[in-house]
């Protein structure tokens, strides 16, 4: 009995074992703290080249599975340098991250100078160029959401071209503008930011305390954004080329009735009124599938139009008689017929050097961008120069020019009448879209037709922007210089 019984346990105890091998897992645990021996809350613990991980607790502490016993531990946190801690299954380990010092040093625009960061004693947030062409951003101010501490980025709309709005630390006053002021190479300009491309850019700054009055007066009240465009640097001549294309498109469209099932509900409508309501009798329902003739001829032809049934609207077209009379049914699927996938395109091409005795930066931009409703859309065509000349160890001058030229079709979406995406979703869907619906009071104190609108109504504004500021630097002692800025600005709108 027990030789029977040997050879199937031997069978059975291998599963098992094999079973619970294959479940086995691999574990990684252990603590991040920095040089003063703290625990580090919130640092990313990572197995290198997969998105396994762990987030450090209260106590600096971290445990996860890992794919293998001896791996590669991606460990990093802001302020602090990245470290790859290789971990060969020895258990519980401290990992000890250093400070960021590189980070401390970067220099900073404020007012009148410039400081490193750990010599700040304001409240001021700094985003260098390279940042802000990390992603594919139209404008300076889309390029800055979500890397400034305390400034909000606000895109009221999606039309093309729109500038967003900058509140910093939030809303200041509830009927003047919240809007901060815009200083370009040391000159306060008085429009926004959409013509500048964040290819021109080197660094941001944004004064966001009560300093900030101190140097711009009331003007700063609602903060300062300090642009500093590119220069050459010493060396050879560099030419740069980007290109940057991006698609959008409507992320949902509201859900409306057909033109066969709101005929039926209109009809519905007027039986449950006659039904319920005002005991009126009407002759007949909306659409009744008949012609009605409101004129004889001499030779007994008639003059009449056609008036649809629901069925009719599941095979639109044209409609006649034996007098030869014509009625078009149509039907429209409105949102379908104003909507468009939006498409971007922009390039960049820079030319840049410099030396000892001065540098050069000369900069082309070209943007086309259309919206996601048909016949809207906008246009930029950017170039500056940035030249400078140290002449000698006590005298620097330079001077930046830029030209932009933008064209911006808009679309009426705002209109509480007559708006594009209003009359979209409520106008009737039993109109063809070559009627003309102005002159019938079913419709035209309701909406206007869309497509009608967006074919025939032109909305185009042309601006003209020039912008120059030149400066003269005097180096009256080591620790003491003289500047001098002037700035010119030109602008000219025409829309029509």
């Amino acid at each position: 009995m027990f030789e029977r019984l040997h050879l199937p346990m031997l069978v059975f105890l291998f599963c098992v074992c094999t079973t619970t091998l294959s479940y086995a897992q691999h574990m990684v645990s252990g603590v991040v703290k920095d040089v003063t021996g703290e625990p580090i809350i919130g640092a990313n613990v990572v197995e290198k080249g997969t998105t396994n991980g762990s987030i450090t607790d209260i106590d600096g502490k971290f445990s996860f599975s890992i794919s293998k016993p001896v791996v590669t531990l991606s460990v990093s946190y802001i302020g602090y340098q990245p470290q790859d801690y290789a971990y060969k299954g020895q258990g519980s380990v401290i990992i000890t991250l250093k400070e960021d010092l590189q980070n401390l040093d970067e220099v900073v625009v404020v007012g009148y100078g410039v400081a490193k960061k750990r010599d700040l004693t304001g409240s001021v947030a700094s985003v260098k160029g390279e940042k802000l062409q990390e992603t594919a951003s139209l404008s300076a101010v889309q390029a800055m959401q979500g890397r400034a501490a305390g400034v909000t980025i606000i895109q009221t709309s999606a039309k093309p071209g729109e500038e967003a709005s900058i509140h910093v630390r939030g809303n200041r006053s509830l009927k003047a503008t919240n809007e901060p002021l815009y200083v370009v190479d040391g000159i306060p300009i008085v429009v926004g930011l959409n013509e500048l491309s964040p290819s021109d850019i080197e660094s941001v700054e944004v004064l966001k305390d009560a300093s900030a009055t101190a140097i711009y007066g009331s003007r700063g009240a609602n903060g300062v954004v300090i642009i500093t465009t590119k220069r050459g640097d010493s060396g050879y001549d560099q030419v740069e080329f980007s290109a940057n294309f991006s698609f959008s498109r409507i992320a949902n469209r509201v859900k409306v009735l057909d033109a066969y099932t709101y005929a039926n509900y209109i009809n519905e409508g007027r039986s449950n009124s006659y039904n319920y309501y005002d005991n009126v009798n009407y002759k007949d329902p909306e659409y009744t599938g008949k012609w009605y003739y409101t004129a004889t001829n001499p030779d007994g032809t008639k003059y009449g139009t056609y008036k649809p049934s629901p069925e009719d609207f599941l095979t639109p077209g044209y409609r006649t008689d034996e007098y030869g009379n014509s009625t078009l049914v149509g039907a429209s699927d409105w949102q379908d017929m104003i909507y468009q996938n939006g498409f971007s395109q922009e390039y960049n091409l820079s030319v840049s050097g410099g030396s000892e005795k001065g540098w050069h930066n000369f900069s082309g931009n070209y943007l086309d961008q259309s919206g996601i409703i048909k016949n809207s859309g906008y246009t930029r065509i950017a170039l500056r120069a940035n030249l400078g000349r140290r002449i000698n160890s006590w005298l620097e001058m330079g001077m930046n020019t830029s030209f932009t030229h933008t064209d911006t079709d808009f679309a009426k979406t705002s209109a509480y009448d007559y708006g594009v995406i209003r009359s979209a979703l409520i106008f009737p869907t039993t109109h063809d879209p070559s009627e003309d619906t102005t002159t019938s009071t079913e419709t035209s104190w309701l909406a206007s037709n869309p497509v009608a609108y967006i074919n025939s109504s032109k909305d185009h504004l042309k601006s003209i922007n020039v912008f120059n500021s030149s400066y003269a630097e005097v180096k009256l002692f080591p620790f003491l210089k003289f500047r001098q800025n002037l700035g010119v600005s030109y602008t000219n709108n025409n829309r029509g």
